[in-house]
């Protein structure tokens, strides 16, 4: 539920259609935040997946397997190569391109392999219900209340609110089956969720005047 309810498509999802609604200034900010919320994935998110995972995890093995995942070390290096200039030779940079281009792909392959063997008998569906409502009704209002006191223009309370209100993060899915925590769940969640945000999100955007 915390994989679920936690961690929105802000990505491939979020920013086109903040790009749609705003443009490229908006666009901009939510790259940003985009940004933050892939290391919140790969961090918070890998240890609630091996916390609640088929193993039982302690904490401190949880801590541990944040700590050997690479996505943040490479986040390091990639801000270190940006402000110190360094070029790097193009062969490598070629495989990094190849790399992600593929990303996105073989999320949603995965993705679809796991919703095409989901139980009924597997899934909670008040579980997913109660995700739902989180993801889509509740995580949107909560950003709403937050951005109300904070001292930022109104470009970016409207990014913030938008991706807000996106749905389950695809990325969930591959957390919850390399950890065996809910795959089912989190993999319904994330179709459920992305099918009620065709009519939700149109009405946030309405509700935010763009």
């Amino acid at each position: 539920m915390i994989l679920g309810g936690m961690f929105m498509n802000s990505g491939n999802y979020g920013a086109p259609v903040v790009l749609f609604a705003l443009g490229a200034t908006g666009f901009d900010y939510a790259v940003i935040i985009m940004v933050l919320h892939g290391l919140f994935i790969n961090t918070f998110g890998i240890f609630f997946a091996s916390l609640g995972g088929g193993e039982k995890a302690t904490w401190q093995q949880s801590v541990h397997r944040v700590i050997r995942m690479p996505l943040v070390y490479a986040a390091a290096i990639g801000i270190f190569l940006q402000q110190t200039g360094l070029p790097l030779p193009q062969a490598v940079l070629d495989g990094v391109g190849l790399v992600a281009d593929a990303s996105i792909p073989t999320v949603m392959l995965v993705l679809g392999m796991q919703l095409a063997v989901i139980s009924r008998n597997r899934v909670a569906y008040r579980y997913v219900a109660a995700v739902s409502v989180i993801r889509i009704i509740i995580s949107p209002l909560l950003a709403v209340g937050i951005l109300y006191f904070l001292p930022v223009n109104d470009t970016v309370k409207q990014v913030a609110i938008i991706l807000a209100a996106m749905p389950t993060a695809a990325n969930t899915t591959m957390l919850a089956l390399q950890f065996n925590t809910e795959p089912d769940l989190v993999s319904f969640t994330t179709l459920i969720t992305t099918l009620i945000s065709i009519v939700s999100i149109p009405l946030v955007l309405f509700f935010l005047g763009v």
